[in-house]
């Protein structure tokens, strides 16, 4: 309310109560995430280049805010609520499911191309690459170091990739 120069009931008239403006917001926030992310996708990038940006995003992203590390909106707020509100249990699984199909999808590709070996799980690699994602958002809103992601970052891409050679 204070941003936009009106006061409390003016705002929840406009946009209804606290839930509204909650899932009016996140509705928001998913279409930006999604834009922001998805320049991760591009599809001339190796699976080592798609992570390694997708995770780059995240953590300037995760990392920013006028009042300390924002974290991710889906993980902090979306998924304390899901326990009581199954409308917004809904839309927080939806967004992890999404997550998941992305990057899982990414990975069959990376499969299909000889990135990574046949007969690798795509499926369980692809929820390690998600789960490094969002945990990446608890972990900066928890004030680790950006260091600290970085390391868990390097770790989780050499994990699916395997190690980077080194340059001889």
């Amino acid at each position: 309310s204070a941003a936009m120069g009106i006061n409390r009931p003016s705002l929840y008239g406009t946009f209804g109560d606290k839930r509204e403006l909650f899932l009016k917001a996140y509705e928001r926030y998913r279409a930006e995430a999604n834009v922001l992310f998805g320049v991760a996708f591009d599809p001339s990038f190796s699976l080592r280049q798609t992570l390694e940006r997708l995770y780059a995003i995240g953590i300037d992203f995760y990392t920013a805010g006028e009042n300390g590390p924002r974290g991710c909106l889906t993980v902090m707020t979306a998924g304390s609520e899901a326990m009581s509100d199954p409308e917004i249990r809904q839309i927080a699984q939806n967004a992890i499911i999404g997550t998941d199909r992305n990057l899982t999808r990414r990975i069959e590709k990376a499969i299909a191309d000889g990135e990574l070996p046949p007969g690798s799980d795509a499926v369980t690699l692809g929820h390690v690459a998600s789960a490094t994602f969002h945990t990446l958002a608890i972990r900066a809103r928890a004030g680790v170091s950006r260091a600290e992601l970085e390391k868990l970052v390097k770790g989780t891409v050499d994990l699916i990739c395997g190690p980077k050679e080194a340059k001889r």
